[in-house]
């Protein structure tokens, strides 16, 4: 059993981590999750990233004299929609399109003020066949190119997709037990 699945993933990692120091090799695993006994046998990854794009303040009277962090970071939500789009025109994999979403942004501190700080998160779900990994050093090298201004990424998370084929032994006995279909899970 797992704890903190719903809000850190922590259980499963802390599993994970525990077995590869154990002296012995897992045959079959089950996760409890609330599933109402469905077979979940795949679910995309996350890699979740936030970019912080560094302008510099000034008056807003005198805008000439700073650098709008702010608009910037448009350029750079503009490079990450056009981003989650491509990733739709992708041949689908059995746990659906990659999708890439711009979840939260925060900038500025006045009305009168020039941006010199504008923050942004977003939410990439990974698919089978890629790595969260890999998918944050791209997100990384898209900003770089993207923003006019200097951006700082801190990854929040990484987490690779999960995907059994459906036809093993160990999920047709489960779907058998339960007696529900199996399923992927597009969204945890």
């Amino acid at each position: 059993g797992t704890v903190d699945e719903e809000q850190g993933g922590a259980g499963a990692e802390a599993f994970a981590r525990w077995v590869r120091r154990q002296p012995f090799t897992l045959d079959t695993l089950m996760v409890a999750e609330p599933t109402r006994s469905t077979p979940v046998h795949g679910h995309k990854g996350a890699a979740r990233v936030e970019f912080e794009v560094l302008g510099k303040a000034t008056h807003s009277a005198q805008p000439h004299l700073g650098q709008n962090a702010i608009t910037a970071a448009a350029h750079l939500i503009l490079a990450l929609d056009q981003e989650h789009q491509r990733l739709q025109r992708v041949t689908a994999a059995a746990l659906g399109p990659a999708t890439l979403t711009v979840t939260l942004i925060q900038g500025g501190v006045g009305l009168n003020v020039v941006p010199d700080a504008c923050r942004l998160s977003v939410d990439r779900r990974v698919v089978q066949g890629e790595q969260a990994v890999a998918v944050t050093t791209g997100l990384r090298a898209l900003a770089q190119r993207s923003s006019p201004l200097p951006v700082s990424t801190r990854v929040i998370r990484e987490m690779d997709p999960f995907y059994q084929a459906p036809d093993t032994h160990w999920l047709r006995q489960l779907t058998e037990w339960s007696g529900h279909a199996q399923a992927v899970v597009l969204a945890f």
